[in-house]
């Protein structure tokens, strides 16, 4: 009988997707993946789910496809659509030691999380909250009074990326702030 990985302290783990429905009746998962591509799932070592309960079970990738655009993900040992049904709207997490390295200047999404966001002018925004990448790169800017704009990140509009740093510098298209922050 094989060991179970034990998870990494919490600030160690990446969600790299998350379970939307079963597919079929084999227990295979529709899942929305933060990777470039879904064979990152059967390349990691070990994976996580954390329902809702925050509670971290392994897993391990055994198969995925690509059927209709959608990823789908066969988990070992979750075997039939109602052992697939238990995990929906689950995030799939896995060790940031497994990832493989970023192409140079291309940071994983996770790692803006909690930037400081700048204006050309040096006034600060806010911070990125939220980082989605379906259909485009968007992020969530918090401004300190609570408001939210969300940024289309085109490389056009982002001029400074220091993740070390902690710091990003947009140049929103005219208009955008105008929308968000108007009195």
């Amino acid at each position: 009988m094989s060991r179970q990985p034990s998870p990494p302290a919490d600030r160690e783990l990446v969600a790299v997707g998350r379970t939307l429905k079963p597919h079929g009746l084999r227990g295979e998962i529709r899942v929305h993946s933060y990777a470039d591509s879904p064979s990152l799932f059967a390349s990691l070592p070990a994976l996580w789910l954390r329902p809702g309960s925050g509670r971290l079970t392994p897993v391990r990738a055994e198969a995925w496809r690509v059927h209709q655009g959608a990823v789908l993900l066969k988990f070992a040992g979750i075997d039939d659509r109602t052992a697939a049904e238990a995990w929906r709207d689950t995030d799939i997490l896995a060790a940031k030691a497994d990832l493989p390295a970023p192409e140079p200047d291309e940071p994983y999404l996770f790692e803006l999380l909690e930037t400081r966001v700048e204006l050309p002018d040096g006034r600060k925004l806010g911070r990125i909250t939220a980082v989605t990448d379906s259909p485009q790169e968007l992020w969530t800017i918090t401004t300190g009074d609570g408001r939210e704009i969300l940024f289309p990140a085109q490389p056009e509009f982002v001029l400074e990326l220091d993740i070390a740093g902690g710091r990003v510098v947009i140049d929103p298209p005219e208009g955008l702030l105008d929308i968000y922050l108007k009195d």
